[in-house]
């Protein structure tokens, strides 16, 4: 009488998996989380581009998220954070291409929340990191994203992604 069919078992724990109980989730605050981050939900498509229109060798893809806010070690934030687990929608419209390294990222035009309430971002200059020279880290994309002279290539790319919010 104690035996159970293995479907039934299997199913009740990919239920937990799918909709694990919220009651168990321990909340995270701001004074435990280093930065805010947007995570781009499905990244193929930007990896995609980013491989068809740029010189990828000896260089790392990225194309991971957008950095909202980065706390470091301070608990407070200057402008209003999205909530961990919130999806958001991102308005791409170009890859902007380093030229003295090859370095890229991609622009943003936009940014909401899934209940269209618009979203700052606390450096002014919304991105995603989408290639990082070997001599050159993420955090240098802010350098060069919103550049428009002879320093910077500019790639249209018109891409609505959805992203989901991490405290990190």
């Amino acid at each position: 009488n104690l035996r159970r069919p293995l479907g039934q078992i299997v199913s009740e724990i990919q239920s937990i998996i799918d909709c694990p109980p919220k009651e168990h989730f321990i909340k995270k605050g701001l004074e435990d989380t280093i930065y805010i981050s947007l995570n781009v939900v499905h990244k193929d498509k930007l990896i995609d581009f980013v491989t068809k229109n740029c010189d990828i060798s000896d260089k790392t893809i990225s194309c991971q998220h957008l950095t909202q806010v980065f706390l470091g070690k301070k608990n407070t934030s200057s402008i209003e954070v999205v909530e961990s687990g919130e999806l958001c929608m991102v308005q791409i419209d170009a890859l902007v291409v380093n030229k003295e390294n090859g370095s890229a990222a991609f622009r943003i035009t936009d940014l909401q929340t899934s209940k269209g309430k618009e979203i700052c971002v606390e450096s002014g200059v919304p991105h995603i990191t989408a290639l990082i020279s070997s001599d050159s880290r993420p955090i240098d994309s802010i350098k060069f994203v919103s550049k428009t002279n002879d320093s910077v290539e500019i790639i249209p790319f018109t891409e609505k992604i959805e992203t989901i919010c991490v405290w990190n």
